[in-house]
């Protein structure tokens, strides 16, 4: 696997109270091992939104390297994860997968390091939900995707007003963001993904077997000319 060392844009800290470090390792451990029946469920449309990219794709919270086995071999590959601790999966999901152009970065989604209009691509999947500042991040998105260059995403969102999911997500949203390193269940993604100032949005809603954050949203949208 090409890439050598870990890089760092900006050092990503453990900065979510005590323990915060310790939780950050379990989690990714917990990652790294999937989700059987999620991931059954959302691998098709994973395939047929990553599989036909090509040239530099940016992954923005990398976590595990969980879309690598759908993004094509020859792209180059570039992963931003803040979490240090993700870093040994994701080097070994590339072995397993076939991918030797990677290049993991310990930095954070709003500060990437990279230089203005250098990705041909840019993927997010289940990420906006725990950043401390999501419109700061797809601003970052913006910046490093070249004219016309494509953004793909699959988010899990707040449920719709007045249900008993949504009850639910309020219920467990402060637990939830302790034990799932920051996720919050009642994020308006699908409206911050809106008014980020993309083209050509082209969105699905759907629910996936995820518990109190079961609505999703998946799609693709071109950076501006």
């Amino acid at each position: 696997v090409q890439g050598g060392p870990t890089t760092s844009a900006q050092p990503a800290t453990d900065a979510r109270g005590p323990g915060a470090s310790f939780r950050r390792k379990m989690f990714a451990r917990m990652m790294a091992r999937g989700a059987k029946k999620y991931d059954a469920f959302i691998d098709q449309r994973k395939r047929k939104l990553l599989g036909s990219l090509r040239g530099t794709v940016v992954e923005v919270g990398a976590g595990a390297g969980a879309n690598l086995p759908m993004l094509p071999t020859g792209i180059r590959w570039i992963g931003i994860e803040p979490n240090h601790h993700f870093e040994e999966h994701i080097r070994a999901k590339a072995r397993d997968t076939g991918h030797e152009d990677i290049d993991v970065r310990i930095a954070l989604g709003q500060d990437t390091g990279l230089p203005d209009d250098s990705a041909d691509a840019v993927v997010i999947t289940l990420v906006l939900c725990s950043v401390p500042d999501a419109p700061a991040v797809l601003a970052e998105v913006r910046r490093i995707l070249k004219p016309g260059g494509r953004f793909v995403f699959i988010e899990h969102v707040i449920a719709e007003p007045k249900t008993m999911l949504r009850l639910i997500q309020r219920i467990v949203r402060r637990p939830w963001r302790w034990i799932g390193d920051g996720c919050d269940v009642c994020r308006d993604t699908e409206g911050v993904i809106r008014d980020a100032g993309f083209e050509g949005l082209e969105l699905d809603r759907f629910r996936a077997p995820a518990l109190w954050a079961s609505p999703h949203i998946a799609g693709t949208a071109t950076n501006p000319a």
